[in-house]
Parts: C-alpha cells; sequence; structure tokens
C-alpha cells in the first residue's frame, strides 16, 4: 500500500504541500513509522506534504486478547505505542512522527470480562482511563469508538446495521497536539460523521437557499 501513499502524497503536494495527510498504519504501526520518517526528513521534504499516522488499538477481537483479564490489559496499555520511542515530534521541521489513535473503545471480549466480575464497571472505568492518560502523553489526538461493539457480532449477516448510525468524536488530548506536530491553528474538537449510510429514519437535510 505504501507505493499508493507515494502517488497520492506526490499528487497532493503538487496542489497544497502544507496539508498533513494521514495515513493508515495497516496494523503494523512501526513499518509506518519508518516510512513517515523518510517522509518528513527535513532534508529532503521541501515542498512535500507532512505525513502523520492513523492507528486503531482494541483488545477484543485476538485470540491472545480474549484470554487476558482486564487487568492484564490495561497493564499492557501503558506500554503501547513504543513505536514512536525518540521519533516523535514536530513533522514539519525536525522530520519527525505523529500519530492519531483513529479508533479506540472502553471494550474487551466477554471472555476478558467474565474473569473481572462482579468489578466490571470499575474496570471499564480503570481501561479507559488508562487509555486516555497514555494518548495524551503519546498522540497527537484520538477517536473515541462510541457505536455498539457488539453489533457486528449479532447482526452479521448485515453489511450495515440499522439503528441509529454511529459517530467518532475526535478531541485532541492535553497539550495543543497542532503545535506538537509543528502544524498551525489550535486545538479542535470535532464530530465526524458516520461511514455507515444514514439511518432509514433520519430526516434528509437539503442545503438552504441563499
Amino acid at each position: 500500500m505504501y507505493w499508493w501513499y507515494d502517488d497520492c502524497i506526490n499528487a497532493i503536494s503538487q496542489i497544497a504541500p502544507d496539508i498533513p495527510v494521514y495515513i493508515s498504519d495497516g496494523w503494523n504501526l512501526g513499518t509506518a513509522v519508518q516510512y513517515a520518517l523518510r517522509k518528513n526528513n527535513p532534508f529532503i521534504r521541501r515542498h512535500r506534504c507532512p505525513i502523520i499516522i492513523d492507528t486503531h488499538l482494541y483488545w477484543a477481537y485476538s485470540d491472545a486478547d480474549k484470554n487476558r483479564s482486564p487487568g492484564e490489559i490495561i497493564s499492557d496499555v501503558a506500554i503501547r505505542l513504543w513505536e514512536l520511542d525518540g521519533a516523535e515530534g514536530d513533522v514539519v521541521n525536525r522530520g519527525a512522527v505523529q500519530v492519531i489513535v483513529g479508533e479506540y473503545s472502553c471494550c474487551l471480549s466477554e471472555e476478558s470480562w467474565c474473569k473481572c466480575d462482579p468489578h466490571r464497571d470499575e474496570m471499564r472505568r480503570q481501561f479507559g482511563r488508562a487509555q486516555c492518560k497514555k494518548y495524551q502523553e503519546r498522540a497527537g489526538g484520538a477517536f473515541f469508538w462510541t457505536w455498539k461493539m457488539v453489533t457486528a457480532l449479532i447482526f452479521p449477516q448485515k453489511k450495515y446495521p440499522s439503528e441509529e448510525p454511529d459517530r467518532l468524536t475526535c478531541v485532541t488530548l492535553g497539550m495543543d497536539a497542532r503545535r506538537r506536530m509543528g502544524l498551525p491553528g489550535a486545538s479542535f474538537r470535532l464530530l465526524a460523521p458516520s461511514h455507515y449510510p444514514p439511518s432509514p429514519r433520519a430526516p434528509r437535510r437539503h442545503p438552504k437557499n441563499h
């Protein structure tokens, strides 16, 4: 996929080289970090868009995670994003790397939750707080996934849930993340539209005539 990233970055850079381009790590953050470091090199970047990495962090789907308790997973949160060690900072002037956690949640598998009953609610709070603390320290921002994760498991035959569409909320955490990245402007809060189609019950919105 990196050859495709190269083509896209080159095309966008010819139009607006100051716009940051977000790329997915494809579930391999280490490789993406090395790629972004090469692209953000200030000695060769010149009129090329700075690169920021989007990564998704979940602990609910693999067999290894299902076999772990919530306490063990919370301990694992503390060491995540280690791939950024010595590489994070200003993506414009210093050739560094920044990561946006494009999806995270407080969801664990039922196999994990069963290992902490009857303290599930408290462990969920600890899990969420541990993630917020980590992403505040190491990421440029984070999107919290608010859709019920079990929907895809309960209705696997449906391509899209028929319930109300999900929403992602992007919140830059802690210090001004855009300043940390070397980008202009202040930190922001953004409500991003769902990538699911609108609910059939949702009314259509028409642009106002001016």
